[in-house]
């Protein structure tokens, strides 16, 4: 009886979202900020979009989520047969970060709590210098814009304030259709799972393939971001499908990319006595990786 009954006010409680049809002219934002957590406010705007982030990183792992589940790239998963790792772009294991130069990178970004803080609903533990800090907001701030979140640029939920060129933060990682598609994929679902609706969830995801998972696609602005038109490819790897609009030659080497080079290749520690060798950055990767594997499965541990 127990059981019935929460199944009867878990159905209750999400089926207005699930009926309620947003207007078109209410962005996706400040429809569901209300709906989902009672008063459209800078602060619920930003806190929305902290938990629609911070769920495609972890997957499902806080309220509201109506039991949709969402896997999150923060470990690995098989997607179309292939195994996708996202993470090590985070970690420092590529050289794939663009600082300015005239190749990649490495850069940790998990330097400020890691996983801890995120589970909170923050992007770090707060040190406002940290590259943590910084990623994890230029990220809700980026999202926030794009689906239209009115109240953005006050003090509460600020602007955003990072690199508005997406193929230049992206253009040293060497995304395939693959990585790009699993991420969007993961971006729909960690909106459904908050009570967005499937159409709008889709509308989501269809943006974010127009402007970005295509190659050599001719300069364009994002909505809500103060910028002009520039290089929005994110998905530049040989295999991404050339965009119908096409114009290879805005792009260094005709938008060809250029793989980042794994630095595990480079450094290495002797592990065990049968001389196999591991890089310190994968090393370093896979005990992150598996501080966040830890959390959360205690996490489940605990809510079973």
């Amino acid at each position: 009886m127990f059981r019935l009954s929460s199944i009867l006010l878990a159905f209750i409680t999400i089926l207005p979202l699930c009926l309620a049809q947003r207007p078109e002219n209410i962005s996706i934002c400040d429809f569901y900020t209300p709906s989902i957590l009672g008063e459209n406010t800078a602060s619920n705007q930003l806190l929305l979009i902290t938990i629609w982030v911070n769920t495609f990183v972890l997957g499902n792992y806080t309220t509201p989520n109506i039991g949709i589940p969402v896997h999150g790239f923060a470990t690995p998963e098989i997607y179309n047969g292939t195994e996708i790792a996202l993470l090590p772009y985070f970690t420092g294991a590529y050289n794939s970060t663009n600082l300015g130069g005239n190749a990649g990178v490495s850069k940790l970004f998990l330097d400020d709590g890691g996983p801890v803080p995120v589970l909170k609903n923050m992007s770090s533990n707060g040190n406002t210098s940290s590259a943590q800090y910084q990623v994890f907001n230029h990220i809700y701030q980026y999202f926030g814009s794009i689906i239209g979140c009115s109240l953005q640029g006050s003090p509460d939920f600020p602007s955003y304030q990072g690199r508005t060129s997406m193929y230049e933060v992206h253009k040293f990682m060497d995304l395939d259709i693959l990585q790009m598609t699993y991420f969007i994929n993961l971006v729909d679902t960690a909106a459904s799972s908050l009570g967005i609706s499937l159409d709008d969830a889709s509308t989501i995801g269809t943006s974010l393939n127009r402007a970005f998972n295509t190659r050599c696609a001719s300069p364009i602005s994002i909505s809500n971001i103060d910028a002009p038109s520039e290089l929005q490819s994110i998905c530049i790897a040989p295999d991404c499908p050339l965009d119908p609009d096409n114009n290879c030659s805005a792009y260094p080497l005709d938008g060809l990319a250029l793989a980042p080079v794994n630095i595990t290749d480079n450094v290495t520690v002797t592990t065990g006595g049968n001389g196999s060798t591991i890089g310190v950055p994968l090393l370093l990767d896979l005990l992150w990786g598996l501080r966040w594997i830890w959390i959360l499965n205690l996490i489940l541990l605990v809510e079973n």
